[in-house]
């Protein structure tokens, strides 16, 4: 039977926490104790119910998951990933388009390089002249 997890919001960087967990078949009091954080608030952090900590707290959690440079990396852009969804889900809910932006910020580091460009000449030949900053976007 698959393990089934409950989400606040949906988090790209607690499902890395979690994987990778999970590959290297650690019990999360391991990796909390080893990281010095409470395996409760490892557990709100998988499942997004936590924001991703501060660098120094995730700096002892890489450790603890004996993350390679090249999972500090994945884990690193979907911390930033994550912490772009949340100000986006937090600051602008109101606006229609608010859904769309926490989506595509999701997907992010699931795009090759070739699909990031495609993304940022759409934005460059049709948002330019829509880019402009104003009172009414900003209330």
């Amino acid at each position: 039977m698959p393990l089934q997890r409950q989400k606040a919001l949906s988090t790209n960087f607690g499902d890395r926490i979690f994987a990778l967990r999970r590959r290297r078949r650690l019990k999360q009091k391991e990796v909390a104790d080893a990281a010095k954080l409470d395996a409760s608030y490892l557990a709100s952090i998988e499942t997004g119910r936590r924001p991703p900590p501060q660098n120094a707290v995730l700096n002892r959690l890489m450790t603890a998951l004996r993350a390679t440079p090249e999972e500090r990396s994945e884990i690193q852009a979907a911390l930033i990933v994550d912490r772009l969804a949340r100000i986006i889900a937090n600051e602008v809910p109101s606006f229609s388009y608010a859904p769309t932006l926490v989506r595509l910020a999701a997907c992010l580091p699931y795009r090759t390089l070739d699909e990031i460009n495609a993304l940022e000449a759409l934005i460059e030949r049709y948002g330019r002249s829509d880019c402009r900053y104003s009172k009414e976007v900003a209330m």
